[in-house]
């Protein structure tokens, strides 16, 4: 008897929010190659509105965007979402302890620092549960 495919194995709808146009198309195609749906937008207000019109299970955002920044992005979109909340993770080129805090602060529940490690994406992406 096979055992049934495990539930973390089910692809994910992602809204990728990321102003690097050549990164969010890569990290697009490797999400999309591991069977995820994922939508990208290029800035913090299209993001936003992204988040709000359609049901993501993660949100991987940049910290670092046009328009407003991925802090106000998440923390805008945590206190308009109706649970339950998509995973929300950051990436960013800096570490510093205070960038850590303030992503924790903004709503963030996870933190990357650039260039992602896709293995830890990936792990981060298969724990969150379908909405």
């Amino acid at each position: 008897m096979q055992a049934a495919p495990a539930a973390c194995a089910l692809p994910r709808r992602i809204l990728l929010i990321e102003d690097n146009a050549d990164a969010a198309e890569m990290l697009a195609l490797l999400l999309t190659q591991d069977g995820h749906h994922v939508d990208v937008r290029n800035d913090g207000p299209s993001g936003l509105r992204a988040a709000l019109d359609a049901p993501y299970d993660v949100i991987v955002c940049d910290i670092g965007l046009p328009g407003m920044d991925g802090f106000q992005v998440i923390s805008s979109a945590r206190a308009a979402l109706p649970a339950p909340l998509p995973c929300f993770v950051a990436t960013s080129g800096y570490s510093q302890l205070g960038q850590f805090d303030r992503a924790g602060q903004a709503g963030f529940d996870h933190y990357l620092v650039k260039p992602i490690n896709i293995d830890a994406l990936s792990k981060i992406i298969t724990a969150t549960v379908p909405r």
